[in-house]
């Protein structure tokens, strides 16, 4: 119980004085380790911006570093006013501090290549695409009355999800 309330008020004191870096070491899920800072990888793989400074760490100096981003993470949520308050500054610190740093950073688009560049600095970077080979096909007849749509991914207000259910409606 004091532990908890011990780390509430240290989390309350680096979110006043906006000392991101050590507010982020607070969190216990994620200063524990040690067991793999004693391994030694060739390669340290992170897909989420919440994790790569526990990547360097883990990597410490003798494994090399990559970095997949699968968000616009410093932009993830930007339409909610808390979100902003509470976590952007952190993302950026973290973007800022280690993508910098990064061996490589793979992206899924250039667009999403172009939006980190503009925000922060990336030595070494590939474009990758899990999108198959073109197939010139003809598009098949639909049922107006019966689409079938499915979103993948989350239900966030910037994804815009309203203009894919005005589209059905078209």
């Amino acid at each position: 119980f004091w532990d908890k309330i011990n780390r509430h008020c240290r989390y309350l004191f680096y979110k006043l004085t906006k000392d991101w870096e050590s507010r982020y070491w607070l969190d216990w899920r994620i200063v524990s380790n040690e067991e793999l800072q004693k391994q030694n990888f060739d390669l340290v793989i992170v897909q989420n911006i919440n994790f790569l400074p526990v990547a360097f760490k883990i990597a410490n100096g003798k494994s090399k570093v990559m970095f997949d981003p699968q968000e616009i993470y410093f932009a993830e949520y930007d339409s909610n006013k808390e979100w902003v308050r509470d976590h952007q500054p952190r993302i950026v610190n973290i973007c800022k501090k280690y993508i910098p740093q990064c061996d490589l950073v793979s992206f899924y688009a250039q667009e999403v290549y172009e939006c980190y560049k503009d925000f922060c600095h990336i030595q070494k970077h590939i474009i990758t695409t899990s999108a198959g080979y073109f197939h010139d096909i003809q598009p098949s007849e639909i049922d107006p009355n019966h689409i079938n749509i499915v979103h993948h991914g989350i239900a966030d207000y910037n994804r815009n999800l309203h203009l894919a259910i005005e589209m059905m409606e078209k």
